[in-house]
């Protein structure tokens, strides 16, 4: 409360009033957004576990590794290193399992494209349409 904290560059402030602050190092632009995140070394020597609602996330040897918390009515998905991850809506019970899912009102006002070894499925207006494996 009495102190000016300056972080140097690579590293931000953080704080909490019932434990302390001091300084972190800041998250790489490859981290996904609201995740938190370890670097490669930490990633190699740890056991990092995931609190519930939270999902293992990986990019290694190139960015480093964390954890990613998904609100409820979404899930995790990952495709690393070579896209990156994040949150996705989670699929209704009306879905076809392994499909892809857009919600109704997209559906409507758009081309659904299926890639190849999938199939378009539509379930409108109750559920919704995506594309689902052949």
């Amino acid at each position: 409360e009495i102190s000016l904290i300056h972080c140097e560059e690579g590293f931000e402030y953080w704080g909490n009033p019932d434990c302390g602050c001091g300084c972190k190092p800041k998250a790489p632009a490859c981290a996904p957004r609201g995740s938190t995140f370890y670097d490669p070394r930490t990633c190699e020597i740890s056991l990092i576990h995931c609190e519930e609602g939270f999902e293992y996330w990986g990019n290694l040897p190139d960015c480093g590794c964390g954890l990613i918390h998904c609100e409820e009515g979404f899930e995790y998905w990952g495709n690393l290193p070579d896209c990156g991850c994040g949150c996705k809506p989670k699929n209704p019970a009306c879905a076809p399992r392994g499909s892809t899912f857009y919600d109704p009102r997209t559906c409507e006002i758009s081309l659904i494209h299926c890639e190849e070894g999938f199939e378009y499925w539509g379930n409108l207006p109750d559920c919704g349409c995506g594309c689902k494996p052949k």
